[in-house]
Formats: C-alpha cells, structure tokens, sequence
C-alpha cells in the first residue's frame, strides 16, 4: 500500500521533468537554469525568494501579520463563493466527514494547506494592487477543494430534504413532489448564478493593458538601445512583447534585478554577443544586481543609447532623463535642453498604444490597477520634468493621461495646477490645486502651492505666510 502511496507521488511531480528539458534547449526565459539538480531544487524551493516568506524583501512576518492573511482568506471566500456558498461548503463539509472520512481527511488537509496554511507560511505583504493579485491568484488552487465541498454541501441538502419532506407535508398547499422539484431547480440555478456573478472577473478575452503597458516601455526607447527593465509588472509584459513582436527585436533587455546571479550574466552573453561587458562580470560575486548594471552601464554608454525604469543608479557625469515610460542616460549639459527632451517625450508619446478609454471599461482587477498604476507613475513623472523644462503644452498633455487613468490622483492634479501658476492662468491654478487639496489634504507641495498661488493671485502675503494646514483649511 505505501508503495503505492510513492508511486502516486513520483507520478504527481513528473510535470517538473519538462524544467529541465526545457532548460537545455536555452531559452531566452530561463530561471535558474534547471540544467542539473541543484538548480532544479533552488527553483522548485523558490530559493531566490525566501524559504518561509513570499520574498525576503517582504515585510509582514510576526504573528499578527501572518494570521491576518488566514482572516484575508477567509473574507475573499466569502465575497467569491458568496455567503450561501461558504455556509454551503461547511455543510459539505459534515457531509463528507460522516460518509468518507479519508476522502474527508483528504479534502479537508489540501485545502487548509493550499489555503490558510500557505498565506500563513508564505505571509505575503498585502500593501499594494500587485501583492492583492498575486495573492488572489496563489490562492485559486484552494477554490478548486472548496468547490469539492460546496458540490457535497448542495448533495447534502438534496438528502436532507429527500428524508424529511413525507407525503403529507404541504407547505403553502405545495406537495413533496413539488417542493423538491423547487429546491433541486435551486441547487442547479446556485453555480449559474455564481457564474454569471463572477463571470465578468474571469473574461480576459478582450483584455489587452498588459501588452499595451509592454509596447509602450519598449516603444518608449530608440533602436539598437540597451534597456534594464524592474519588477514584474513591468519586466514580465515587456518580455512578452519583446519576444512576440518583431518590431523590437533590435533591442536589448536587461532583467536588472537578477543580474546577482551568474547564471543569468551567461545567459545574457550568448544573448547578446555584440554587447561589452566588464572584466568581472562572468565572476561568481556576491556584488548587488545595481553595482553589475553599473557596470555594464559604463562599458556600453558610448556606443548605445541607455535606457532603464523604476530604479535609477547614479552614473558620474550622466543623468536619468524621462522619455515615455522610461529614462533615458544623457549627458548632464542634455538634461536641460528643452527642445531635444520635447523631441523624444513627443515621440514616445505618438508610438504609444494605450487606449485609455478601452483600459477603462468592465471589471478592475487588482492586477489591472496596478498597470494603470504604472502609467499613472510615469506620466507624473513626465509631466513633473515636462513643467520644470517649460514644456507645459506636453506636460498637461501627461498630467490629463495620469488622470484619466486615475482620477483620484492628487499627485496629478497638483501637477496641472503647478503648470497653471506657472502660466499665469490663476483660475485654473487655484481650481486644480484646491482639487489636489481636496483628495490629499496632507500633500506638502500642494499646500507650498497653495501658499505659492495666495502670494502672485491674491496679493495676500499674510495668507501665504500662514501654516499649511491652517491655509488649506481657509481657502477651503
């Protein structure tokens, strides 16, 4: 019987032995190059993320923390299966445990395990969009048990009602015949509501921000560039793109937060033979990825255009420039020249396909917020160096993207009333910063502007010099 037992379980992992397979053939996504059995343990084990966290960058791990993720759990139970649902689950429950109680045992201990025990163990920093669909998306796997136990807690209620609905109840003159035809016709309607209720979160046929967010950053550079690409959000649509469409293969993308790791440093020299790279770049050093994107930094910024998002390291005599989604390396005498900086951010801007209005129909998904939280982020950007360089045509441009996407960002439109003032335009200054105020009564640079536009609209030094909140409060 044990053998048995161990022959189900070598069956049950044999999926992995694609990894290595794959591995060998050496694709241009190859995480730890599965290639022999300590790097296929690493990745199975998930050793470059943690052993008993979600990440070791994650914070979250004393004991409240991680059994709030078991309260979290429960909650989206509820909200996907519906209170009926989860009352049914717990009838399937009992049901189970006094018909078969190793199918019970069974059920019941997988779904505890891909459930509350994994949020516990893996105790993930549920602090932004992107963590919440991460985390929704780990635990799909427990839905599949618990809708095992709702299909045992709908048969429960048939038998219930079968055993003591007699022939002689009447129940508002209905007969047993007829009620149980009634509760059967509710059983089979329960999931097609559950269907129609969560269809709309499940249909991504029609779905296409991610490729568009992948399309942009990529089309956000000029050709034969170099590009370092941060975090998944950002890094995982741009690879697709990059390796589904042609149209920038002439690029080279660097997955800058695993360059720590040689295997990756390798693979990035047989990818990309004609690039230079440093003397002790092929070296087994326990260096930061930031200190090898250096690195490489300085031994291709004379030969091709350098570009990089969401992490920017300092480079003597250079500066990080935004273009698009992204930043591009100049020269510090560039980094002020307006008409060349206009030049590539209208550029990047007319290659874009964002459709926003399309971005902005049907369900928002966690996962989806945090891709127009991408855009917002760096259209504020944009804008914010847009108005310092004077381009304020192309910087209310940026600023109405970011809100178009977001129009709860105070960031955005702080910006438009910054731009405003600038301009001299004191009605619609003081009508986007008290909107900013309005959103995020805390925003320092808002208040500084608010003092900003009391002083050259107002004439009221008194009003400017007053404190901040006290200021916010009577020009409310």
């Amino acid at each position: 019987l044990h053998f048995k037992y161990l022959i189900a379980f070598f069956l049950g992992i044999l999926p992995y032995l694609y990894v290595p397979v794959a591995a060998f053939r050496a694709p241009p996504v190859n995480w730890d190059n599965a290639v022999n059995v300590k790097n296929l343990f690493k990745l199975i084990s998930r050793s470059d993320y943690g052993t008993f966290a979600a990440s070791e960058s994650f914070i979250g791990s004393t004991l409240i923390e991680r059994s709030s993720q078991v309260l979290s759990f429960f909650a989206f139970l509820k909200n996907d299966f519906t209170l009926i649902g989860l009352v049914l689950i717990v009838f399937g429950l009992i049901y189970i445990f006094y018909k078969d109680k190793v199918v019970s045992k069974f059920i019941t201990i997988s779904l505890i395990l891909c459930g509350p025990f994994f949020l516990f163990y893996s105790s993930f920093s549920l602090t932004s969009d992107f963590f919440f669909g991460i985390w929704e998306r780990f635990i799909l796997l427990s839905y599949f048990f618990a809708s095992i136990l709702l299909g045992f807690g709908l048969l429960f209620i048939n038998i219930l009602a079968r055993k003591y609905l007699s022939n002689s109840n009447n129940f508002f003159l209905l007969k047993k015949k007829a009620l149980l035809a009634i509760i059967n016709f509710s059983i089979f309607l329960l999931p097609l509501y559950m269907l129609a209720g969560n269809w709309h979160k499940s249909d991504m046929s029609d779905f296409k921000l991610g490729d568009w967010l992948g399309h942009d950053i990529l089309a956000s550079s000029e050709q034969n560039s170099l590009v370092f690409l941060f975090s998944d959000t950002l890094a995982f649509n741009s690879q697709y793109v990059y390796y589904t469409n042609h149209k920038f293969g002439d690029r080279k993308i660097v997955l800058g937060g695993i360059l720590r790791h040689s295997y990756y440093r390798h693979q990035l020299a047989k990818q990309y033979p004609d690039l230079n790279y440093p003397v002790n770049f092929f070296e087994e050093s326990q260096n930061e990825s930031s200190q090898f994107m250096i690195d490489l930094i300085k031994a291709n910024n004379e030969r091709l255009p350098i570009y990089t998002i969401a992490f920017f390291p300092n480079v003597d005599n250079y500066s990080w420039v935004n273009v698009g989604m992204l930043r591009k390396l100049v020269r510090n005498e560039q980094k002020n020249d307006s008409n060349y900086l206009t030049f590539l951010n209208r550029g990047a801007v007319n290659n874009f396909e964002l459709n926003i209005d399309k971005a902005n129909e049907g369900y928002t998904n966690f996962i989806q917020q945090d891709l127009k939280r991408s855009y917002n982020v760096s259209f504020n950007d944009s804008g914010d160096e847009m108005t310092n360089l004077k381009s304020y045509e192309l910087a209310l441009e940026y600023y109405d993207f970011a809100l178009a996407l977001d129009p709860r960002s105070a960031r955005s439109y702080y910006g438009k009333g910054k731009v405003y003032l600038n301009m001299g335009d004191c009605l619609n200054a003081s009508a986007f910063l008290f909107k900013s105020y309005e959103i995020n009564s805390q925003n320092v640079p808002t208040l500084n502007s608010l003092a900003e536009w009391a002083r050259k609209c107002k004439g009221d030094e008194l009003l400017a010099l007053l404190k901040a909140d006290t200021l916010g409060r009577i020009l409310m």
